[in-house]
């Protein structure tokens, strides 16, 4: 019965091969769409991610993003406009982390259940598999009469082993599978969460705010909508919908003394030349009409980036470090119009800046809690301090492989690492050797 029904077809292929029955049985329990898919998500939990790691991410999280709030205030590379704008952003980002509230709830999983009689031993997967199907049904009926609560709107898929980010909830997803395989185990020191998955979460928050980054961060009900999901995003993230028609042009009163941030007109905040002219700028911001009439246009829908032309420039400016051993885009076969783009460099330069500002805002984090915790030393690995453990786990977190010839991520590691000072001081790397390289991006005010 169940044999035929998983059975894996192929019209070519003249021998059929079917699904062996322990993998066929755990489909229909706990695969997607599975008849005891909460019951079994319920028991990973138990095991694998309890409420104590999830409380330990939470707080890691906040963490991050709290000391990426103080880090964005000293881009004083970026204007006016673009940082308001990045700071309101970043106060609407969310975290959805490891699983639902009920989904970890015992009493709650054994109600969507109590339609089943007592199974023994001695009854046979079929039947039980009728019972569930009947269970299910009644349960159905009642979500549907208001009996019983219809669904959990906190629920996060924890089998998800992709983190990614949901444009519809304006929230960054990390889902407990994903947690458990990057590393994460409740009760590790500090060194260990911040350095691996800490910087992971990090670089992903600091990726939401980058040179491709949109402007505003939600407006659920217009055509511009996306939602990613872990199938579709895999290791990047998909940007927040917006609502073309709203006015986003920034507005400054007079006697505005922040002299450090220049003031943007509007149209500086189109994605379009990289080139920023101060004897172009007009008096005042065009009228609040023409703001409309541009985001009304029929024949044309823009979507306004969060970056201006001014900050796109003076980041190329301030980020020296990270254009450091590019290729000549000569020798890469573009574009004429993709030479133009300076913004190109992103795709070849060893260190992106999400890279260069996770690390950072993780490592700051890391010490921060350094100083407010007795430290723990794990068993084999007294002979590292803490500060080094921090950076390890950061390797092992990022590199895909240790061998040289399939590991394509340990170019950009060391890169990154050989330019933070930090680093350098932890293991006592000797003057101008390959891991002690001059930082000369003035990119986050003093921090090197």
């Amino acid at each position: 019965m169940f044999l035929d029904m998983f059975k894996q077809d192929d019209e070519e292929n003249e021998n059929p091969v079917s699904t062996p029955r322990e993998e066929l049985c755990f489909n229909i329990l706990a695969g997607d769409g599975g008849i005891m898919r909460p019951a079994v998500e319920n028991i990973f939990l138990r095991h694998y991610f309890n409420q104590e790691a999830k409380a330990e991410i939470t707080q890691i999280t906040t963490s991050l993003h709290l000391e990426f709030e103080q880090t964005l205030k000293q881009f004083f590379w970026m204007d006016e406009g673009t940082i308001t704008a990045a700071i309101e952003k970043l106060k609407h980002l969310k975290y959805k982390i490891a699983f639902g509230n009920k989904t970890i709830d015992e009493a709650y999983i054994e109600s969507l259940y109590r339609h089943l009689p007592t199974f023994t031993e001695r009854n046979i997967f079929p039947t039980m598999f009728q019972y569930i199907i009947r269970n299910n049904f009644l349960t159905d009926l009642e979500q549907l009469s208001g009996l019983m609560v219809k669904e959990d709107a906190t629920y996060i898929n924890p089998f998800g082993d992709q983190m990614f980010y949901d444009a519809t909830q304006t929230a960054l997803v990390l889902p407990a599978a994903y947690l458990y395989r990057m590393g994460f185990r409740s009760g590790l020191p500090p060194e260990s969460n911040f350095g691996g998955l800490g910087m992971i979460i990090s670089t992903a928050i600091v990726s939401q705010f980058g040179h491709e980054a949109l402007r505003l961060f939600n407006d659920k009900d217009e055509e511009w909508e996306h939602t990613s999901s872990p199938v579709e995003t895999q290791d990047r993230f998909t940007t927040p919908s917006l609502n073309p028609n709203k006015d986003y042009a920034p507005s400054y009163e007079d006697g505005d003394s922040d002299y450090m941030r220049p003031k943007i007109k509007q149209n500086e905040y189109d994605y379009g030349s990289t080139y920023y002219n101060q004897n172009e700028l007009p008096d005042q911001y065009p009228t609040e009409d023409g703001q409309k009439d541009k985001f009304n246009s029929p024949s044309k829908k823009e979507i306004p980036m969060l970056w201006s032309n001014y900050t796109r420039t003076h980041f190329l400016t301030n980020s020296k470090c990270l254009q450091n051993e590019i290729l000549d885009p000569n020798d890469l076969g573009l574009s004429e119009s993709d030479l133009e783009d300076e913004f190109i460099f992103e795709a070849w330069c060893p260190v992106h800046f999400p890279d260069y500002v996770g690390l950072r805002v993780a490592y700051n984090v890391y010490m921060a809690t350094l100083r407010r915790n007795v430290e723990k030393k794990l068993l084999g690995l007294s002979d590292f301090c803490e500060n080094q453990l921090f950076f390890i786990s950061y390797a092992l977190a990022f590199c895909k492989s240790m061998d040289d010839v399939e590991n394509y991520d340990k170019d950009k590691i060391n890169e990154n690492l050989a330019m933070f000072s930090m680093f350098a001081q932890a293991f006592r790397c000797p003057e101008k050797s390959r891991m002690k390289k001059p930082d000369t991006c003035t990119l986050i005010g003093n921090i090197k």
